[in-house]
Protein backbone atom coordinates (compact mmCIF):
# COMPACT_ATOMS: atom_id res chain seq x y z
CA UNK A 1 0.00 0.00 0.00
CA UNK A 2 2.67 2.65 0.81
CA UNK A 3 4.88 1.82 -2.14
CA UNK A 4 1.20 2.25 -4.07
CA UNK A 5 1.38 6.14 -2.42
CA UNK A 6 5.01 6.56 -3.28
CA UNK A 7 4.57 5.72 -6.82
CA UNK A 8 1.36 7.82 -7.51
CA UNK A 9 3.15 10.67 -5.72
CA UNK A 10 6.31 10.59 -7.78
CA UNK A 11 3.93 10.06 -10.72
CA UNK A 12 2.36 12.95 -9.78
CA UNK A 13 5.15 15.22 -9.48
CA UNK A 14 7.12 14.40 -12.46
CA UNK A 15 3.57 15.19 -14.07
CA UNK A 16 3.45 18.61 -12.45
CA UNK A 17 7.66 18.69 -13.41
CA UNK A 18 6.51 17.82 -17.20
CA UNK A 19 3.29 20.88 -17.18
CA UNK A 20 5.63 22.99 -16.17
CA UNK A 21 8.33 22.55 -18.65
CA UNK A 22 5.88 22.80 -21.13
CA UNK A 23 4.03 25.69 -20.66
CA UNK A 24 7.52 26.91 -21.62
CA UNK A 25 7.85 29.89 -18.83
CA UNK A 26 10.78 30.39 -15.99
CA UNK A 27 9.56 32.10 -13.70
CA UNK A 28 11.50 34.97 -11.22
CA UNK A 29 10.41 35.36 -7.72
CA UNK A 30 9.65 39.16 -7.02
CA UNK A 31 10.32 40.00 -10.76
CA UNK A 32 9.16 44.11 -9.69
CA UNK A 33 11.66 44.09 -7.19
CA UNK A 34 8.60 45.26 -4.77
CA UNK A 35 10.41 46.01 -1.27
CA UNK A 36 10.98 48.75 1.67
CA UNK A 37 13.13 51.39 0.25
CA UNK A 38 16.24 52.58 2.05
CA UNK A 39 19.04 54.26 1.80
CA UNK A 40 22.27 52.44 2.23
CA UNK A 41 24.53 50.96 5.17
CA UNK A 42 22.92 48.27 7.52
CA UNK A 43 19.03 50.08 6.64
CA UNK A 44 19.14 48.61 2.90
CA UNK A 45 17.88 45.56 2.50
CA UNK A 46 17.34 43.46 -0.88
CA UNK A 47 13.74 42.78 -1.97
CA UNK A 48 12.25 39.16 -1.47
CA UNK A 49 13.82 36.49 -3.02
CA UNK A 50 16.84 38.29 -4.67
CA UNK A 51 20.58 37.81 -3.41
CA UNK A 52 23.07 40.38 -2.83
CA UNK A 53 26.00 39.33 -4.74
CA UNK A 54 28.09 42.88 -4.36
CA UNK A 55 31.50 43.55 -3.07
CA UNK A 56 32.83 42.94 0.56
CA UNK A 57 32.05 46.24 2.21
CA UNK A 58 30.09 47.71 0.14
CA UNK A 59 26.54 48.04 -0.14
CA UNK A 60 24.17 46.67 -1.38
CA UNK A 61 21.67 48.05 -4.28
CA UNK A 62 18.70 49.85 -2.42
CA UNK A 63 15.25 50.08 -2.82
CA UNK A 64 13.32 53.06 -4.50
CA UNK A 65 11.60 55.64 -4.53
CA UNK A 66 12.42 56.86 -0.34
CA UNK A 67 9.26 58.71 0.65
CA UNK A 68 9.83 61.95 1.95
CA UNK A 69 12.60 63.03 -0.69
CA UNK A 70 14.32 59.92 -2.03
CA UNK A 71 17.54 57.88 -1.19
CA UNK A 72 20.38 60.09 -2.59
CA UNK A 73 17.79 62.26 -4.59
CA UNK A 74 16.30 59.62 -6.87
CA UNK A 75 13.11 60.24 -7.15
CA UNK A 76 11.74 58.36 -10.16
CA UNK A 77 8.29 56.93 -10.04
CA UNK A 78 8.39 52.90 -10.33
CA UNK A 79 7.23 52.15 -13.40
CA UNK A 80 5.34 48.85 -12.27
CA UNK A 81 4.20 48.85 -8.61
CA UNK A 82 5.22 50.46 -6.02
CA UNK A 83 9.17 50.08 -5.83
CA UNK A 84 12.01 49.09 -8.17
CA UNK A 85 16.12 48.67 -7.46
CA UNK A 86 18.62 51.06 -8.02
CA UNK A 87 21.99 50.10 -8.71
CA UNK A 88 25.38 52.14 -9.19
CA UNK A 89 28.93 51.60 -10.18
CA UNK A 90 31.77 53.17 -8.44
CA UNK A 91 34.96 54.87 -9.36
CA UNK A 92 36.82 52.48 -6.79
CA UNK A 93 36.31 49.76 -9.51
CA UNK A 94 33.30 47.99 -7.84
CA UNK A 95 29.69 47.44 -9.11
CA UNK A 96 26.55 46.04 -7.85
CA UNK A 97 25.08 42.90 -8.35
CA UNK A 98 21.49 40.76 -7.37
CA UNK A 99 21.27 36.89 -8.10
CA UNK A 100 18.07 34.61 -7.78
CA UNK A 101 17.45 30.76 -7.82
CA UNK A 102 15.12 30.51 -11.02
CA UNK A 103 11.66 28.38 -11.20
CA UNK A 104 13.60 26.00 -13.52
CA UNK A 105 16.75 25.36 -15.01
CA UNK A 106 17.55 27.72 -18.43
CA UNK A 107 18.46 24.84 -20.49
CA UNK A 108 21.45 24.19 -22.72
CA UNK A 109 21.43 24.86 -26.01
CA UNK A 110 17.48 26.36 -25.87
CA UNK A 111 16.25 30.12 -27.21
CA UNK A 112 14.75 32.18 -24.70
CA UNK A 113 13.32 35.49 -24.70
CA UNK A 114 13.20 38.06 -21.93
CA UNK A 115 12.56 41.70 -21.36
CA UNK A 116 12.88 44.15 -18.17
CA UNK A 117 12.56 47.75 -17.19
CA UNK A 118 15.52 49.98 -17.21
CA UNK A 119 16.30 54.03 -17.08
CA UNK A 120 18.90 56.22 -15.17
CA UNK A 121 18.45 58.80 -12.82
CA UNK A 122 20.22 62.29 -13.59
CA UNK A 123 20.30 62.24 -10.15
CA UNK A 124 21.90 59.77 -7.68
CA UNK A 125 23.67 61.73 -4.84
CA UNK A 126 26.39 59.95 -2.57
CA UNK A 127 29.79 59.84 -1.20
CA UNK A 128 32.50 59.26 -3.24
CA UNK A 129 34.26 55.86 -2.45
CA UNK A 130 38.34 58.06 -3.66
CA UNK A 131 37.68 61.33 -2.12
CA UNK A 132 34.58 60.70 0.19
CA UNK A 133 33.50 64.23 -1.31
CA UNK A 134 30.00 64.38 -2.35
CA UNK A 135 29.38 62.73 -5.92
CA UNK A 136 26.59 62.42 -8.18
CA UNK A 137 26.63 59.04 -9.58
CA UNK A 138 24.52 60.05 -12.58
CA UNK A 139 26.47 58.01 -15.78
CA UNK A 140 25.23 55.73 -18.15
CA UNK A 141 26.36 51.72 -17.05
CA UNK A 142 25.11 48.82 -18.70
CA UNK A 143 23.09 45.90 -17.48
CA UNK A 144 24.50 41.96 -17.47
CA UNK A 145 23.04 39.19 -17.18
CA UNK A 146 24.65 36.01 -16.27
CA UNK A 147 23.82 32.53 -15.74
CA UNK A 148 24.81 31.36 -12.86
CA UNK A 149 26.14 28.33 -10.91
CA UNK A 150 24.67 29.50 -7.96
CA UNK A 151 23.56 32.82 -6.39
CA UNK A 152 26.25 34.48 -7.81
CA UNK A 153 28.80 32.58 -9.48
CA UNK A 154 28.63 34.34 -12.85
CA UNK A 155 29.63 31.24 -15.68
CA UNK A 156 28.06 32.98 -18.76
CA UNK A 157 27.32 36.43 -20.32
CA UNK A 158 24.06 35.33 -21.67
CA UNK A 159 22.96 39.33 -22.56
CA UNK A 160 24.51 42.80 -21.96
CA UNK A 161 22.47 46.30 -22.66
CA UNK A 162 24.28 49.35 -24.46
CA UNK A 163 24.59 52.07 -22.35
CA UNK A 164 21.54 52.86 -20.74
CA UNK A 165 21.17 57.13 -20.86
CA UNK A 166 17.00 57.09 -21.31
CA UNK A 167 15.40 58.66 -17.99
CA UNK A 168 12.20 57.61 -18.42
CA UNK A 169 11.57 54.02 -18.58
CA UNK A 170 11.96 51.76 -21.30
CA UNK A 171 11.53 48.42 -22.32
CA UNK A 172 14.41 46.29 -22.80
CA UNK A 173 14.02 42.90 -25.08
CA UNK A 174 16.98 40.42 -24.97
CA UNK A 175 17.16 36.55 -26.83
CA UNK A 176 19.19 34.02 -24.93
CA UNK A 177 20.37 30.63 -25.63
CA UNK A 178 22.72 29.60 -22.91
CA UNK A 179 25.56 26.87 -23.55
CA UNK A 180 24.63 24.77 -20.55
CA UNK A 181 22.13 24.66 -17.49
CA UNK A 182 21.73 27.61 -15.07
CA UNK A 183 19.55 27.16 -12.40
CA UNK A 184 20.40 30.67 -11.07
CA UNK A 185 20.53 34.21 -13.09
CA UNK A 186 22.59 37.11 -11.79
CA UNK A 187 21.73 41.20 -12.91
CA UNK A 188 24.64 42.98 -12.76
CA UNK A 189 25.49 47.30 -13.38
CA UNK A 190 29.07 47.82 -14.98
CA UNK A 191 30.95 49.95 -16.71
CA UNK A 192 30.04 51.31 -20.53
CA UNK A 193 33.02 49.58 -22.34
CA UNK A 194 35.32 49.62 -23.57
CA UNK A 195 35.97 52.49 -20.72
CA UNK A 196 39.45 54.12 -19.70
CA UNK A 197 38.69 54.39 -16.16
CA UNK A 198 36.06 52.85 -13.70
CA UNK A 199 33.54 56.10 -12.94
CA UNK A 200 30.37 56.60 -10.65
CA UNK A 201 27.18 55.71 -12.61
CA UNK A 202 23.40 54.12 -11.82
CA UNK A 203 20.91 52.17 -13.63
CA UNK A 204 17.08 51.55 -12.41
CA UNK A 205 15.67 48.05 -12.97
CA UNK A 206 11.80 46.97 -12.80
CA UNK A 207 9.89 44.76 -14.31
CA UNK A 208 11.28 41.71 -15.32
CA UNK A 209 9.53 39.31 -17.42
CA UNK A 210 9.73 35.50 -17.36
CA UNK A 211 11.85 33.60 -19.49
CA UNK A 212 9.76 32.52 -22.21
CA UNK A 213 10.87 29.36 -24.47
CA UNK A 214 10.86 30.69 -28.25
CA UNK A 215 9.65 27.56 -29.63
CA UNK A 216 7.02 27.00 -27.38
CA UNK A 217 3.71 26.84 -29.67
CA UNK A 218 2.36 29.83 -27.29
CA UNK A 219 5.33 31.96 -27.23
CA UNK A 220 4.40 34.00 -29.38
CA UNK A 221 0.92 34.54 -27.52
CA UNK A 222 2.85 34.84 -24.34
CA UNK A 223 5.10 37.38 -25.76
CA UNK A 224 2.19 39.59 -27.52
CA UNK A 225 0.72 39.51 -23.62
CA UNK A 226 3.39 40.39 -21.97
CA UNK A 227 3.88 42.97 -25.15
CA UNK A 228 0.23 44.47 -24.41
CA UNK A 229 0.99 44.49 -20.87
CA UNK A 230 3.91 47.03 -21.04
CA UNK A 231 2.15 49.09 -23.05
CA UNK A 232 -0.95 49.38 -20.71
CA UNK A 233 1.69 49.77 -17.51
CA UNK A 234 3.35 52.49 -19.41
CA UNK A 235 0.14 54.22 -20.20
CA UNK A 236 -0.60 54.20 -16.70
CA UNK A 237 2.81 55.20 -15.52
CA UNK A 238 3.18 58.09 -18.01
CA UNK A 239 -0.95 59.17 -16.87
CA UNK A 240 0.22 59.25 -12.48
CA UNK A 241 4.11 60.70 -13.97
CA UNK A 242 2.01 63.66 -15.29
CA UNK A 243 0.31 64.62 -12.20
CA UNK A 244 3.41 63.04 -9.96
CA UNK A 245 5.04 65.26 -7.47
CA UNK A 246 8.37 64.66 -6.05
CA UNK A 247 8.04 62.88 -2.69
CA UNK A 248 9.54 65.97 -1.01
CA UNK A 249 6.61 67.92 -2.40
CA UNK A 250 3.74 66.78 -0.59
CA UNK A 251 5.00 67.81 2.86
CA UNK A 252 4.34 71.10 1.38
CA UNK A 253 0.80 70.70 0.34
CA UNK A 254 -1.10 73.25 2.67
CA UNK A 255 -4.35 72.37 4.41
CA UNK A 256 -6.03 75.45 2.22
CA UNK A 257 -5.46 73.42 -0.96
CA UNK A 258 -6.83 70.12 0.41
CA UNK A 259 -10.02 72.30 1.17
CA UNK A 260 -10.55 73.79 -1.66
CA UNK A 261 -9.45 70.12 -3.52
CA UNK A 262 -10.91 67.97 -1.01
CA UNK A 263 -10.42 64.68 -3.17
CA UNK A 264 -6.56 65.72 -4.15
CA UNK A 265 -7.56 65.88 -7.54
CA UNK A 266 -4.73 67.58 -9.98
CA UNK A 267 -5.67 70.53 -11.24
CA UNK A 268 -5.60 71.12 -15.13
CA UNK A 269 -2.56 73.06 -15.66
CA UNK A 270 -2.75 76.07 -17.81
CA UNK A 271 0.57 77.39 -19.64
CA UNK A 272 2.53 75.54 -17.92
CA UNK A 273 6.68 76.58 -17.67
CA UNK A 274 9.19 74.36 -17.61
CA UNK A 275 9.99 73.49 -13.78
CA UNK A 276 13.50 74.70 -12.53
CA UNK A 277 15.66 71.89 -11.17
CA UNK A 278 16.50 71.94 -7.77
CA UNK A 279 20.28 71.92 -8.10
CA UNK A 280 20.78 73.41 -4.35
CA UNK A 281 23.14 70.89 -2.98
CA UNK A 282 25.72 72.06 -5.88
CA UNK A 283 26.43 75.17 -3.73
CA UNK A 284 30.08 74.64 -4.09
CA UNK A 285 30.23 74.22 -7.79
CA UNK A 286 32.39 76.56 -9.87
CA UNK A 287 32.43 78.07 -13.82
CA UNK A 288 34.89 76.76 -15.82
CA UNK A 289 35.44 77.01 -19.40
CA UNK A 290 38.22 76.07 -21.74
CA UNK A 291 38.24 76.36 -25.45
CA UNK A 292 40.24 74.66 -28.44
CA UNK A 293 40.76 74.64 -32.52
CA UNK A 294 39.95 71.34 -33.72
CA UNK A 295 38.14 70.18 -36.51
CA UNK A 296 38.05 73.32 -38.58
CA UNK A 297 36.58 75.10 -35.79
CA UNK A 298 36.29 76.43 -31.85
CA UNK A 299 35.61 73.40 -29.96
CA UNK A 300 34.23 74.48 -26.45
CA UNK A 301 33.55 72.81 -23.19
CA UNK A 302 31.63 74.56 -20.14
CA UNK A 303 31.86 72.40 -16.75
CA UNK A 304 30.43 73.38 -12.86
CA UNK A 305 32.55 71.26 -10.81
CA UNK A 306 34.21 72.25 -7.40
CA UNK A 307 37.66 71.29 -8.39
CA UNK A 308 39.55 73.30 -11.16
CA UNK A 309 42.02 70.61 -11.66
CA UNK A 310 39.65 67.89 -12.20
CA UNK A 311 37.45 70.15 -14.58
CA UNK A 312 41.05 71.03 -16.79
CA UNK A 313 41.67 67.57 -16.85
CA UNK A 314 38.27 65.95 -17.94
CA UNK A 315 38.46 68.81 -20.26
CA UNK A 316 41.85 68.21 -21.71
CA UNK A 317 41.14 64.37 -22.10
CA UNK A 318 37.97 65.39 -23.45
CA UNK A 319 39.99 67.35 -26.40
CA UNK A 320 42.71 65.19 -26.88
CA UNK A 321 39.81 62.60 -27.92
CA UNK A 322 38.48 65.22 -30.37
CA UNK A 323 41.99 65.59 -31.55
CA UNK A 324 42.38 61.44 -32.49
CA UNK A 325 38.71 61.60 -34.04
CA UNK A 326 40.12 64.89 -36.29
CA UNK A 327 42.73 62.44 -37.48
CA UNK A 328 40.24 59.78 -38.57
CA UNK A 329 37.25 61.98 -40.24
CA UNK A 330 39.56 65.30 -41.91
CA UNK A 331 39.66 65.53 -45.48
CA UNK A 332 41.60 68.14 -45.58
CA UNK A 333 44.28 65.53 -44.08
CA UNK A 334 46.51 63.74 -46.69
CA UNK A 335 46.52 61.23 -43.70
CA UNK A 336 43.80 60.89 -42.26
CA UNK A 337 41.85 57.75 -42.44
CA UNK A 338 39.36 59.22 -44.91
CA UNK A 339 41.67 60.59 -47.06
CA UNK A 340 43.38 57.01 -47.41
CA UNK A 341 40.37 55.04 -48.03
CA UNK A 342 39.38 57.56 -50.60
CA UNK A 343 42.85 57.14 -52.29
CA UNK A 344 43.11 53.49 -52.13
CA UNK A 345 39.29 52.72 -52.90
CA UNK A 346 39.00 49.70 -50.21
CA UNK A 347 40.35 49.52 -46.57
CA UNK A 348 39.45 47.77 -43.78
CA UNK A 349 38.43 50.62 -41.16
CA UNK A 350 38.61 51.63 -37.83
CA UNK A 351 35.43 51.46 -35.34
CA UNK A 352 34.68 54.75 -34.93
CA UNK A 353 34.99 55.40 -39.06
CA UNK A 354 33.11 52.20 -39.42
CA UNK A 355 30.05 52.92 -36.69
CA UNK A 356 29.58 56.93 -38.34
CA UNK A 357 29.98 55.52 -42.23
CA UNK A 358 26.86 52.95 -40.81
CA UNK A 359 24.73 55.20 -39.54
CA UNK A 360 25.62 57.95 -42.10
CA UNK A 361 24.10 55.34 -44.58
CA UNK A 362 21.31 54.72 -42.66
CA UNK A 363 20.46 58.42 -42.84
CA UNK A 364 20.98 58.22 -46.70
CA UNK A 365 18.81 55.65 -46.86
CA UNK A 366 15.84 56.94 -44.53
CA UNK A 367 16.47 60.59 -46.33
CA UNK A 368 16.63 59.35 -50.55
CA UNK A 369 19.93 61.12 -50.63
CA UNK A 370 19.63 64.15 -48.87
CA UNK A 371 22.47 63.52 -46.75
CA UNK A 372 25.27 61.31 -48.77
CA UNK A 373 28.84 61.25 -47.42
CA UNK A 374 29.74 60.04 -51.00
CA UNK A 375 29.60 63.89 -51.60
CA UNK A 376 33.08 64.72 -50.81
CA UNK A 377 34.21 65.09 -54.73
CA UNK A 378 31.26 67.79 -54.89
CA UNK A 379 32.18 69.61 -51.66
CA UNK A 380 35.79 70.17 -53.10
CA UNK A 381 34.63 71.76 -56.20
CA UNK A 382 32.24 74.09 -54.77
CA UNK A 383 34.96 74.80 -51.74
CA UNK A 384 37.07 76.08 -54.60
CA UNK A 385 34.21 78.14 -55.92
CA UNK A 386 33.69 80.02 -52.70
CA UNK A 387 37.48 80.70 -52.67
CA UNK A 388 37.62 82.08 -55.80
CA UNK A 389 34.19 83.33 -55.87
CA UNK A 390 33.55 81.96 -59.24
CA UNK A 391 30.67 79.38 -60.52
CA UNK A 392 31.69 76.29 -61.18
CA UNK A 393 30.42 75.59 -65.28
CA UNK A 394 27.49 72.86 -65.60
CA UNK A 395 29.83 70.60 -67.13
CA UNK A 396 32.19 70.50 -64.17
CA UNK A 397 29.14 69.88 -62.02
CA UNK A 398 27.67 67.26 -63.72
CA UNK A 399 31.29 65.34 -64.05
CA UNK A 400 32.05 65.23 -60.33
CA UNK A 401 28.20 64.86 -59.29
CA UNK A 402 28.76 61.27 -61.25
CA UNK A 403 30.95 60.02 -58.31
CA UNK A 404 28.50 60.51 -55.91
CA UNK A 405 25.94 58.26 -54.62
CA UNK A 406 25.72 56.33 -51.26
CA UNK A 407 24.88 53.39 -52.98
CA UNK A 408 28.43 52.59 -54.33
CA UNK A 409 29.79 52.67 -50.55
CA UNK A 410 29.93 48.99 -49.65
CA UNK A 411 30.62 47.37 -46.19
CA UNK A 412 31.32 44.22 -45.21
CA UNK A 413 31.22 44.03 -41.36
CA UNK A 414 33.41 40.67 -41.45
CA UNK A 415 36.99 42.42 -40.96
CA UNK A 416 34.89 46.12 -41.08
CA UNK A 417 35.99 46.57 -45.00
CA UNK A 418 34.65 49.49 -46.50
CA UNK A 419 34.65 49.41 -50.55
CA UNK A 420 34.12 52.58 -52.60
CA UNK A 421 32.40 51.42 -55.81
CA UNK A 422 32.68 54.59 -57.99
CA UNK A 423 35.88 55.97 -59.53
CA UNK A 424 36.96 59.25 -58.29
CA UNK A 425 34.58 58.94 -55.05
CA UNK A 426 35.37 60.98 -52.26
CA UNK A 427 33.69 60.65 -48.97
CA UNK A 428 32.88 64.10 -46.33
CA UNK A 429 32.14 63.51 -42.96
CA UNK A 430 31.25 67.39 -42.58
CA UNK A 431 27.87 66.87 -41.74
CA UNK A 432 28.28 64.09 -39.25
CA UNK A 433 31.85 63.71 -37.43
CA UNK A 434 31.54 67.06 -35.44
CA UNK A 435 28.83 66.06 -34.09
CA UNK A 436 29.56 62.09 -33.08
CA UNK A 437 33.42 64.34 -32.08
CA UNK A 438 30.67 66.19 -29.69
CA UNK A 439 29.51 62.93 -28.09
CA UNK A 440 32.60 61.35 -27.75
CA UNK A 441 33.90 64.30 -25.77
CA UNK A 442 30.97 64.32 -23.59
CA UNK A 443 31.58 60.58 -22.75
CA UNK A 444 34.75 61.28 -21.82
CA UNK A 445 33.65 63.73 -18.95
CA UNK A 446 31.72 61.56 -17.86
CA UNK A 447 33.97 59.31 -17.53
CA UNK A 448 35.68 61.38 -15.45
CA UNK A 449 32.61 61.96 -12.99
CA UNK A 450 31.30 65.12 -14.83
CA UNK A 451 27.70 65.80 -15.26
CA UNK A 452 26.90 69.37 -15.50
CA UNK A 453 28.12 70.23 -18.80
CA UNK A 454 28.13 72.12 -22.38
CA UNK A 455 30.28 71.03 -25.16
CA UNK A 456 30.18 73.25 -28.52
CA UNK A 457 31.42 71.67 -31.46
CA UNK A 458 31.20 74.81 -33.91
CA UNK A 459 27.45 75.24 -33.31
CA UNK A 460 26.59 71.10 -32.69
CA UNK A 461 26.01 71.53 -29.11
CA UNK A 462 25.62 68.35 -26.11
CA UNK A 463 24.76 69.99 -22.59
CA UNK A 464 24.27 67.28 -19.23
CA UNK A 465 22.10 68.09 -16.28
CA UNK A 466 21.01 71.54 -15.55
CA UNK A 467 23.38 74.10 -13.74
CA UNK A 468 23.02 75.72 -10.47
CA UNK A 469 19.96 77.23 -10.21
CA UNK A 470 18.66 77.06 -13.59
CA UNK A 471 15.99 75.12 -15.42
CA UNK A 472 18.53 74.38 -18.31
CA UNK A 473 21.65 75.44 -20.27
CA UNK A 474 20.28 78.58 -22.18
CA UNK A 475 21.25 78.04 -25.87
CA UNK A 476 20.21 80.78 -28.68
CA UNK A 477 18.46 79.40 -31.47
CA UNK A 478 16.76 80.51 -34.41
CA UNK A 479 13.47 82.29 -33.97
CA UNK A 480 11.85 83.39 -37.79
CA UNK A 481 13.01 85.28 -40.65
CA UNK A 482 12.13 89.11 -40.14
CA UNK A 483 13.17 91.57 -43.41
CA UNK A 484 14.93 88.87 -44.49
CA UNK A 485 17.13 88.43 -41.44
CA UNK A 486 17.31 85.51 -39.27
CA UNK A 487 16.53 86.86 -35.61
CA UNK A 488 17.24 84.16 -32.49
CA UNK A 489 15.53 83.71 -29.37
CA UNK A 490 16.47 81.66 -26.20
CA UNK A 491 16.01 78.34 -25.13
CA UNK A 492 16.85 76.11 -22.20
CA UNK A 493 17.99 72.61 -22.55
CA UNK A 494 19.31 69.60 -20.19
CA UNK A 495 20.99 66.48 -20.91
CA UNK A 496 19.94 67.01 -24.87
CA UNK A 497 21.78 67.83 -27.79
CA UNK A 498 20.82 71.16 -29.99
CA UNK A 499 22.34 71.60 -33.84
CA UNK A 500 21.44 74.03 -36.72
CA UNK A 501 22.15 74.25 -40.17
CA UNK A 502 21.59 76.21 -42.87
CA UNK A 503 22.81 79.30 -45.38
CA UNK A 504 22.86 81.96 -43.32
CA UNK A 505 26.42 83.43 -43.68
CA UNK A 506 28.31 81.39 -46.48
CA UNK A 507 26.76 81.46 -49.94
CA UNK A 508 27.63 82.44 -53.29
CA UNK A 509 25.39 84.24 -56.03
CA UNK A 510 25.38 83.53 -59.56
CA UNK A 511 22.84 84.75 -62.57
CA UNK A 512 20.85 86.35 -60.04
CA UNK A 513 20.22 83.62 -57.32
CA UNK A 514 22.12 82.37 -54.26
CA UNK A 515 23.89 79.13 -53.83
CA UNK A 516 24.02 78.20 -50.71
CA UNK A 517 27.35 75.90 -49.07
CA UNK A 518 24.91 73.35 -48.12
CA UNK A 519 25.16 71.12 -51.35
CA UNK A 520 22.20 68.43 -52.62
CA UNK A 521 23.73 65.25 -53.62
CA UNK A 522 20.90 64.94 -55.57
CA UNK A 523 21.17 67.42 -58.03
CA UNK A 524 25.04 68.35 -57.46
CA UNK A 525 24.11 72.06 -56.81
CA UNK A 526 24.10 74.36 -53.97
CA UNK A 527 20.47 74.79 -52.56
CA UNK A 528 18.90 78.06 -53.60
CA UNK A 529 15.88 78.07 -51.29
CA UNK A 530 16.59 80.09 -48.12
CA UNK A 531 16.35 77.30 -45.04
CA UNK A 532 17.23 77.13 -41.21
CA UNK A 533 17.17 74.09 -39.35
CA UNK A 534 17.11 73.44 -35.68
CA UNK A 535 17.19 69.62 -34.36
CA UNK A 536 17.17 68.24 -31.29
CA UNK A 537 18.31 64.72 -30.40
CA UNK A 538 19.46 62.27 -28.19
CA UNK A 539 23.00 61.99 -29.70
CA UNK A 540 24.65 65.42 -31.16
CA UNK A 541 25.77 62.77 -34.06
CA UNK A 542 22.18 62.17 -34.77
CA UNK A 543 21.34 66.08 -34.28
CA UNK A 544 23.73 66.92 -36.64
CA UNK A 545 23.03 64.79 -39.51
CA UNK A 546 19.04 65.00 -39.60
CA UNK A 547 20.13 68.75 -39.24
CA UNK A 548 22.09 68.50 -42.37
CA UNK A 549 19.50 66.55 -44.23
CA UNK A 550 16.38 68.47 -43.65
CA UNK A 551 18.89 71.67 -44.93
CA UNK A 552 18.41 69.56 -47.94
CA UNK A 553 15.03 68.62 -47.81
CA UNK A 554 13.38 65.98 -46.10
CA UNK A 555 9.61 64.47 -46.43
CA UNK A 556 7.26 65.69 -43.71
CA UNK A 557 6.17 62.50 -43.25
CA UNK A 558 10.17 61.41 -42.33
CA UNK A 559 10.14 64.49 -39.57
CA UNK A 560 6.71 62.68 -37.84
CA UNK A 561 8.41 59.14 -37.95
CA UNK A 562 11.61 60.72 -35.94
CA UNK A 563 9.66 62.22 -33.25
CA UNK A 564 9.32 58.80 -31.91
CA UNK A 565 13.32 58.33 -31.86
CA UNK A 566 12.96 61.81 -29.67
CA UNK A 567 14.25 63.49 -33.16
CA UNK A 568 12.33 66.70 -33.45
CA UNK A 569 13.44 69.16 -36.33
CA UNK A 570 12.26 72.78 -36.66
CA UNK A 571 12.34 74.01 -39.94
CA UNK A 572 12.43 77.95 -41.05
CA UNK A 573 12.14 78.97 -44.36
CA UNK A 574 12.18 82.72 -45.77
Amino acid sequence: MKMRYFYCLLIFLLFGQFLLAQNGVIKFTNPSFEGTPGEGGSGSKLPEGWYDCGFPRETPPDVHPKPGGGAFQVTTRAFHGETYLGFVVRENDTWELIGQRLSQPLKAGVKYSFSISLCRSEIFLSASRVSNKPANYAAPATLRIWGGGNYCARKELLAETESVDNTDWKDYEFEISPSENFDFIVLEAFFKTPTPAPYNGNILIDFASDFILIENENADAIRTNKSKLWEEQAAVYLQAKEHYKEPSEFKKESKEKLLVNPNNRPAPKRNPTPPVVDTSYYKDLNRYEFTRPLMGTDFRIVIYHTDASVAKQAAEKAFLRVAVLEKVFSDYMENSEVSMLCDDGKSDVSDELWDVLDYSQEVARRSEGAFDVSVGALTKLWRKAFRLKEFPTDSDISRTAGTVGYEGIVMKAKNKTVKLDREGMRLDFGGIAKGYAVDEAMAWLKVSGINMFLVDGGGDILVGIAPPGKQGWEIEVPDKFMNGELTFKKAFYKNTAIATSGDTYRYLEHEGKRYSHIIDPRTGYGLTNRRVVTVTAPTCMAADVWATAASVGIKKLLTVDLRAENIRINILEE
